[in-house]
Parts: C-alpha cells; structure tokens; sequence
C-alpha cells in the first residue's frame, strides 16, 4: 500500500487540538483525584483506574477504527464527543455523586482512548520521516504546555469554584469546542485500510498486535519500555496529590507545582528531538531511565521541604523527556503504514495497562509503609531497572541511523 501523502500545513492546527485536549484532560481528571483524596487515599487510586480501564477495553479497536478511516475525522468526532461528556460532568459535579464523577471519568476515558491511535497516527502522515522526532518533540511540548495549565488550574478552580463546580463542566465544554473547531481545520487524510475489520476483542487482538510487533526489529522492546514510562507517570501522579498532607504548602500551590514539572520534559523532549531523526539511541534512553531513578528515588530520602522536593522532580522530569522522545518516534516509524493505528493501539493498551497496574500499586504500598514517600522509592528502582533492562535490547533488536 502506498505511503499516504504528507500535509505539512495542518499539523498546526493538530497541535492545537491536542493542546487544547490535555487541557480539558487534566483540568477535569485533577479536580476528581483532589475530591477523591480528600476521602481517602484507595478512593483516588480508584478514580484514576476507572480512567484508564476504557485504554484496556477500547484501545485496539480505536486502532482499528483509525486505520479504517480517515484519521483526521476520527480525531473531528471525538472531539464532539469530549463537549458532550464535559456537558455531562456539569452535572455529576453538582451533584458531587461519586458514581456520577466516575462515569463521567469513564466516559472521558473512553473519548481519549478513541482519540490516541488517530492523533499519533496523523503525525507520520502530515510530516516526513526525517522530521518525524521532531514533530513528536513540539507535540510533547503541547501536552506539557497543556498539563501546566490544566494540572496548575485544577486546584485553584477547585478551591475558587466550591459549591460552584457545576460551571466547571460548561468551561470545559467551550474549550473541546474550539478544540473540535482546530481539528476540523486539520483537512481530510486518506483512510490507510478501508476494508479495516473492526476487532471487538481486546485481548485477542492485543495478543495480536503484540506479536506482530515481536516481528519488527525493534518495536516491541520500544512499546515496553514506553509503557513504562505511563506507569511511573501515574505513579508520581498518584503520589504527588498526596504530598501536601505531610508539607506546608497549600493544594493550589501543590498542583501548580506539579504542571511546572512539565516545562521541565519538555525541555528534555525538544533536546531529545533535535537530536534524534527517526533511530533509537540506546545510550540516551539510558540516560534518561538512570536521570529518573535518582531524581524520584531521592526524594523517599529528602528532608521534607517543598523546594527540594519540587528539584528533586524537575531533575527527573528533564530526563524523562530524553526517555519517552525516541521511544516514540521509534514505535510511529516502525509501525506499517496500512496498520499504524492497530500498532499504535495496541501500544497504548500496553501504556495504560502499566497506568492500570500503578493505579493498584499505590495502595499495595500504602499498606507496606503508610505515606507518599515509599512510591518515590518504587518509582526510583523502576526506572533504574528499564534503565538496566531495555537499553541493551533496543541494541540487539534495532538499529540507529
């Protein structure tokens, strides 16, 4: 099958729809974590884990869909329905009913989930492949410009909006409308298998895609240790929230904190882009693997300041963006082009079950050693182990240009 042809033009307007998603994505996701917390630790880790079964459910055959049609219009729809779902979260914010905050959770899931193998799909197709680490570093970066917004709003709109959260759900609603607005500016893009059978199957079809991914030198090592990355992720995410209750800092501060750590991987993805064309580095993924253990796993052993605390992750963050860049760029140019949407599907159930699996880590734990810090230490020997582990299977099974 023919390589689809490449639209350098709307890849703006694809930052932009994605900017504006991580936005909502956060905002929304941090301010049910933040109610979630305040009642006990295992409800939060709860709450993220409803967020992330729709990934398990609907990953692949949202790869599916992104391979059968357009992936331009698959990204239009599913912003339609993120206003509709953020209209729905009005209510079950006013209600404040934990069955209410968790289906719309769900729900926002289940939009993301669809979303995923569409947008990281369309970048291969809207830029060359020798522009495609690139690409993949300025899309980091509007995820990060989007999480400092949305994580560092989140608490603030929490503590100003009170007994007011029902108008949370209308602002959001706006924003994933001018979201639909910038992606239906993207232009259509050629459907890559339109006799595409839709697999219904999750863990057939993952098993699947796992083992044709297992015939491509390279990617599926590149998946793993992907997937690795989105469960520490949400490891820190999960722990962080926790913090304040052991440091004089207040939540808004607290969460702020938290988005700003994101300036930090972007810095270290747009080093990583601007070295990097398509190939895996092994020794830069080391790197980044090996920055993450120490700047996490020390924080199990800081003095409980907010400031070192807070250093001690930003150096981590930064090393993160060297970590997750070429992993990327790796898995979206290996992927087949007639199946790059099933490939990047099932990658993304591999992600999110590494999310899953941190969502019923924290409170395994919890039960070892109460308080946040021992996940620092978790986090800490998890990196260190990709960091031993994958680097010298990335070099047995790929190549670097």
């Amino acid at each position: 099958m023919n390589e689809p042809s490449r639209r350098p033009g709307p890849l703006s307007n694809l930052l932009l729809t994605q900017f504006l998603t991580v936005v909502n994505d956060n905002i929304f996701k941090q301010v049910v974590l933040l109610i979630a917390v305040s009642t006990a630790v295992r409800f939060q880790a709860y709450a993220a884990l409803l967020f992330s079964v729709p990934f398990l459910l609907f990953a692949v055959l949202a790869g599916d869909c992104a391979d059968r049609w357009s992936k331009s219009k698959v990204v239009y729809a599913t912003k339609w329905a993120e206003v509709i779902i953020m209209l729905c979260a009005s209510w079950a914010l006013a209600s404040g009913d934990p069955l209410a905050l968790g289906v719309t959770l769900f729900a926002m899931g289940t939009q993301s989930a669809f979303l995923g193998p569409a947008k990281y799909g369309l970048l291969p197709e809207l830029v060359s492949e020798a522009k495609l680490a690139r690409a993949n570093a300025k899309m980091q970066a509007t995820v990060v410009a989007g999480i400092v917004i949305g994580t560092g709003a989140a608490g603030y709109l929490k503590t100003g909006l009170s007994e007011k959260l029902y108008l949370l759900g209308f602002l959001l609603a706006i924003i994933a409308g001018i979201g639909a607005f910038f992606a239906h500016r993207i232009g259509p893009t050629r459907p890559a298998d339109p006799s595409r059978t839709l697999h219904w199957n999750p863990i057939q079809r993952f098993r699947i895609g796992m083992n044709r991914a297992g015939q491509i030198p390279g990617l599926r090592p590149a998946m793993l240790a992907h997937s690795v990355y989105w469960m520490g992720g949400s490891l820190l995410l999960l722990s962080w929230n926790e913090l304040p209750q052991i440091l004089d800092t207040s939540l808004g501060n607290w969460s702020a904190a938290l988005g700003s750590l994101s300036l930090f991987l972007a810095a270290g993805a747009l080093i990583a882009g601007r070295s990097l064309q398509t190939g895996i580095r092994p020794q830069q993924v080391r790197i980044g693997a090996f920055g993450m253990a120490i700047g996490f796993g020390a924080i199990a052993f800081l003095p409980l300041s907010p400031w070192l605390i807070w250093g001690s992750a930003a150096i981590a963050s930064l090393f993160s963006g060297m970590y997750l860049v070429p992993l990327r760029t790796r898995v979206q140019a290996l992927a087949p082009v007639d199946s790059r949407g099933a490939t990047l599907g099932t990658s993304q159930m591999l992600d999110f079950l590494g999310i899953s699996l941190a969502s019923l880590l924290r409170p395994l734990l919890e039960q070892i050693a109460p308080g946040p810090l021992t996940a620092f230490l978790a986090l800490g020997l998890i990196f260190l182990a990709a960091g031993l582990w994958f680097p010298s299977r990335l070099t047995r099974s790929s190549t670097t240009p």
